[in-house]
């Protein structure tokens, strides 16, 4: 390698100098992807189920992931290939490597609205469609995307615009070679945001300070070194009128005077008394008790009138407990499918009554009947 020359230099340069060839034309080669990976007899199989024949294949190369390119004998076969495998719902990106048609992905598409309804819309209005079907996700769910094919030339004669309404809806149509339009009125060369006609069909909303009869101009208080003077100055911030006096030579406006006056005013912070408004929320200011959720072990806080909490952690709902002896103070938490609990104070067991839905102390009956306190 020469002196002064770094390896990168050197690839470089010999790629450039490399004779290259490359097939630029392939009429009879189309590419399609697949729902999973397949093997050799999961193509063989794909091939009976469209009822296509091997005879018309020189061959089918499987590529990187689930991407399968498959060579025909002529122009016919690979056309005749294209159609069958559109209809099928497991194959999904099939391109021709040299096409006549175009596919057209429309959205925003309602799951009811049927594909013979669309079909029925774009011949009447743009031209023929040869296939369309629905786009579906891994688990076969609908996705709300409608793929259809159509020919180049009727495109490019009746191209359909960005947006288009069908039976009330509107959607969005993408495809190949499409100049996009604005979605108002359905024009190229700019969208919505610069919409002419929608400013002109809704203007910005423009303000005009009107002036009253009892009512006077404010003047703006320009303040230059040597026209106004400190008199002067005062007199126009309390007024909001300038005078004519002028200011000699050697004297200068007061610089603190201009800083308070810009300054924003603050405002004046009083005690709380009994007539200003209670604030909107008073969690604050009752007592919080704290509990552990029985599932994430997270703790949390809870008021003294709140009968359920729900745990953001775990997404549980659960029932806020208080003692069944005294006036104690501690709280715990159960979980709402919970028929027995136990007091955190006396451990005394509670049962859940199933009329009401509340936790009552355990009774030694020999009945084992119980009142509801309710």
């Amino acid at each position: 390698m020469e002196s002064g020359r770094s390896y990168a230099t050197a690839v470089s340069q010999d790629l450039v100098t490399r004779p290259t060839s490359r097939i630029k034309l392939r009429p009879h080669c189309i590419s399609f992807r697949t729902a999973t990976l397949l093997n050799r007899e999961g193509i063989w199989d794909l091939l009976d189920k469209i009822k296509f024949s091997t005879t018309k294949l020189q061959g089918i190369s499987e590529r990187k992931g689930n991407l399968l390119e498959a060579t025909c004998k002529t122009r016919t076969d690979v056309l005749e290939l294209q159609e069958k495998l559109l209809k099928v719902e497991c194959v999904y990106a099939v391109h021709l490597f040299v096409t006549d048609k175009t596919t057209v992905a429309i959205g925003w598409t309602p799951i009811p609205l049927e594909n013979d309804r669309l079909t029925r819309y774009l011949e009447e209005n743009y031209g023929k469609v040869h296939a369309i079907k629905r786009r579906k996700d891994k688990r076969g769910m609908d996705t709300g995307l409608r793929i259809v094919v159509m020919a180049k030339d009727v495109l490019k004669e009746n191209p359909i615009p960005s947006y288009i309404s069908v039976d009330g809806y509107q959607l969005y149509v993408k495809y190949n070679g499409q100049k996009e339009t604005c979605k108002y009125c359905n024009e190229t060369g700019h969208k919505i945001a610069s919409c002419p006609r929608r400013e002109a069909d809704f203007p910005a909303p423009t303000s005009h300070s009107k002036v009253g009869d009892n009512q006077q101009p404010q003047v703006e208080n320009v303040c230059h070194s040597k026209t106004i003077s400190k008199e002067v100055l005062v007199d126009s911030l309390e007024d909001q009128n300038v005078t004519d006096q002028k200011l000699p030579a050697n004297a200068a406006p007061d610089k603190d005077l201009l800083q308070s006056r810009n300054k924003p005013k603050k405002r004046d912070r009083t005690s709380p008394s009994s007539n200003q408004p209670r604030p909107k929320t008073v969690s604050l200011s009752k007592k919080q008790y704290a509990v552990t959720c029985k599932v994430c072990k997270r703790d949390g806080l809870v008021l003294d009138d709140t009968t359920t909490f729900f745990c953001l952690s775990c997404k549980e709902t659960q029932i806020v407990m208080k003692p069944c002896c005294g006036d104690s103070e501690d709280r715990w938490l159960e979980l709402s499918t919970a028929k027995i609990s136990k007091c955190a104070c006396c451990a005394e067991d509670l049962l859940r009554l199933p009329c009401c839905k509340e936790f009552i102390p355990e009774c030694k009956q020999p009945d084992a009947l119980f009142d509801c306190p309710q």
